[in-house]
Order: structure tokens, then C-alpha cells, then sequence
């Protein structure tokens, strides 16, 4: 029982030192690092909603099928994209910067 008691503080030692912001949903300002639910089962179960009732052997290959296809529509927008960024993202940045021409500066202290 104790080495279980001196693990836990070890650990809690170790964890104390790293930026809590990158290993709590308590301090990570909201942002939880790219998981858009606090429970990362459910973003799955919604990602293979019919897949539930599959045999193991099936759910792998559909695991596999998707990810194929997956990487498959990224690669070729990928290869067809003439941005450094991708389309939605270098939208925005036009977005914005058709907004900032709208901007203006005034000195008072010159």
C-alpha cells in the first residue's frame, strides 16, 4: 500500500511540474488541444455510429476504409492546391485582408 502512495506522489510531482495547460481541461482555456467533445469516446462513437454492431474483423476494415479515404481526399487536394494553405483557410486570410484595407492610422504625436 505505501509504494502505491509514493507512485501517486511521484506522479503527482511529475505532473505538477509540466504546464498544466497542456494536460487538464480545467486550464487549457477552453481549447482542449483539438478534441471537440470532454469525452473523446463520444467523438468516436459519432464518427462509426453504424459501425457499433459490427464484428470486430468489419469494424477494423471500416476503420481501415476510412482513413484510407480520408487520406486519399487530403492527398489530392494536397497535390491540387496552389496555396501554401489550404482553400478555407487562404479564403480567410483574403477575408481579413480586404477587411484591414478598410483600417486606418492616425498619428497624434509625430
Amino acid at each position: 500500500m505505501k509504494e502505491i502512495q509514493e507512485r501517486n506522489v511521484d506522479a503527482y510531482i511529475y505532473l505538477m511540474k509540466l504546464d498544466t495547460e497542456k494536460w487538464t481541461l480545467l486550464h487549457d482555456g477552453g481549447h482542449r488541444h483539438g478534441i471537440m467533445t470532454t469525452n473523446i469516446s463520444k467523438a468516436l462513437n459519432s464518427v462509426l455510429k453504424k459501425a457499433r454492431v459490427l464484428p470486430l474483423k468489419a469494424l477494423v476494415e471500416l476503420i481501415f476504409n476510412k482513413l484510407v479515404k480520408y487520406f486519399h481526399q487530403h492527398r489530392e487536394e494536397f497535390e491540387n492546391c496552389v496555396h501554401l494553405f489550404p482553400t478555407r483557410i487562404f479564403d480567410k486570410f483574403l477575408r481579413i485582408e480586404m477587411k484591414s484595407e478598410e483600417h486606418k492610422v492616425t498619428t497624434y504625436n509625430p
